[in-house]
């Protein structure tokens, strides 16, 4: 349940080094207290519009009457993206080196030390905010999230493909979570499953294009079984979202106006067409999830 598109991009891969992002990092790293920097705002920004969206999913217009549930279970994501970037700055402090060298840790404004301390009381805060909230799934997500990111971090990452699917759930779980905070977990459950296929497609391909290099100790599902065989289970993994984003359609069940679900079927279509090369695929289907935001924002709405 870290937030979604670029916030499951913490892992300082090096093939993103050039990317836009570090330049506009390293403006506001020149204005923002280390600590700030640390959680990334807009990493959080970024989750609180998924969270957000995904309530207005599962409720609609009437979210307005789970105004409270919104703000407190917010606050807990907003503690939980920040734990997670911060641990995952330690974790990767070699290669952000290289890839990212203005961010805090490798920089030398906070120590590994004083970063893994505030990330453990960011995650602390965030499990204790879902406690407010009095809804044993709210917690329940949020304590197994944050257990998941942490084990993600210090252990699963190495291990490639079950990493893979670590991150993917947890960017599904964070629309299930939007949908349990206004007690309707069953009308995101579309919305989630479909994000999980993309971003574990999307992962696998990132570990593709890192292949050459990740260090000897990960274990990366094109390690394992090559880069073509990796590159097919990717692009299946597109087809199976896109089959999965089609059920409300089959069924009737959103609005005509989720029928802008094409939007994104047809993106992620291409990216499994093999027609386009793995950056490019990774990138199109990096804006799907977006697009099937939207779609299914929309096919709430009756005009």
């Amino acid at each position: 349940m870290i937030a979604m598109l670029d916030v499951y991009d913490n892992e300082g891969r090096i093939s993103d080094a050039n990317d836009q992002s570090t330049s506009i990092r390293s403006r506001y790293s020149r204005i923002l207290n280390p600590y700030i920097e640390l959680t990334r705002p807009a990493d959080i920004i970024v989750g609180l519009i998924g969270l957000i969206a995904a309530a207005f999913v599962a409720s609609g217009t009437n979210i307005a009457d789970h105004m409270m549930e919104v703000i407190i279970v917010s606050i807990a994501v907003v503690f939980y993206i920040a734990g997670g970037n911060s641990i995952n700055d330690i974790v990767d402090g070699e290669v952000d080196r290289i890839a990212h060298p203005d961010r805090p840790v490798p920089c030398g404004k906070i120590s590994s030390t004083s970063a893994f301390h505030f990330g453990l009381i960011c995650l602390a805060l965030a499990l204790a905010s879902s406690v407010i909230s009095m809804d044993p799934l709210v917690i329940m997500i949020v304590g197994v999230a944050c257990v998941a990111i942490t084990a993600y971090e210090m252990i699963l990452k190495k291990k490639g493909f079950i990493g893979n699917i670590t991150i993917a759930a947890l960017t599904g779980a964070s629309f299930i979570l939007g949908g349990a905070m206004v007690h309707n977990i069953s009308a995101c459950s579309v919305l989630s499953a479909t994000v999980f296929m993309i971003t574990l497609g999307r992962e696998i391909q990132k570990d593709i294009m890192d292949k050459d290099g990740d260090s000897a100790d990960r274990k990366t599902l094109p390690m394992r079984i090559g880069v073509e065989r990796s590159s097919v289970v990717a692009r299946l993994s597109y087809v199976v979202a896109v089959i999965i984003s089609s059920i409300p359609l089959m069924i009737r069940s959103s609005s005509i106006l989720y029928a802008s679900i094409s939007i994104a079927d047809v993106m992620l279509l291409i990216s499994a067409s093999g027609r386009v090369d793995t950056k490019c695929s990774e990138r199109i289907a990096k804006y799907s999830i977006l697009a099937v935001i939207v779609a299914s924002v929309l096919g709430t709405l009756h005009l």
